[in-house]
């Protein structure tokens, strides 16, 4: 009697861990199952885009990282104007130029100009009645799809209402523009 007992409980045993070890390989199976169809259905999705923790309207000044000085586009077909150096300005036309930026102390000023162009100079001019006019020059410098001006700063400029004004010069032509500021 206790032979059988022993054998019975024994059966009992060795099915609950055979029910256990089943249970165990079908959940395996069914989430490495599910993991693999979801992981199929996302894998041609695009990436989703995210943007740097910043407000809206907010612009980052810092210097442009890699992909930001020689940016790729996946279709080139898609209708942008390829600008040229000089193309289509006339010889007499103004150089489209805008003050993108001014920041103080030490100042600096952004500047775009609204073309290519294969050479030339930037010119800050600082005017204030009473006081000598502060000037800087720099080369000019081509972006993917623009020009601008290779960076102007200036330490120590004192303090009032002055005029400030970007003057453009390349071959044959020039642009400029004004505005006044306060430091």
């Amino acid at each position: 009697m206790k032979i059988n007992n022993l054998n019975r409980y024994s059966n009992n045993k060795r099915r609950r861990h055979i029910v256990i070890i089943v249970a165990v390989v079908c959940l395996s199976t069914i989430s490495y199952g599910a993991y693999w169809y979801f992981y199929q259905q996302n894998k041609d999705d695009k990436p989703v885009l995210t943007l740097p923790d910043r407000q809206v309207g907010e612009t980052n000044y810092s210097h442009p990282n890699k992909d930001e000085q020689n940016p790729t586009f996946d279709n080139d077909d898609n209708n942008q104007k390829k600008l040229t150096p000089q193309q289509n300005a006339p010889a007499t036309s103004p150089i489209p130029v805008s003050i993108t930026r001014v920041d103080r102390s030490p100042l600096q000023v952004g500047v775009i100009i609204n073309e290519l162009l294969s050479s030339g100079t930037c010119t800050l001019k600082l005017s204030k009645p009473g006081l000598s006019d502060i000037t800087q020059t720099v080369e000019i410098f081509n972006g993917p799809s623009y020009t601008t001006c290779r960076g102007f700063s200036i330490d120590n400029v004192p303090g009032g209402t002055w005029k400030l004004t970007i003057i453009i010069n390349s071959e044959n032509r020039s642009g400029s523009t004004s505005q006044e500021i306060t430091i």
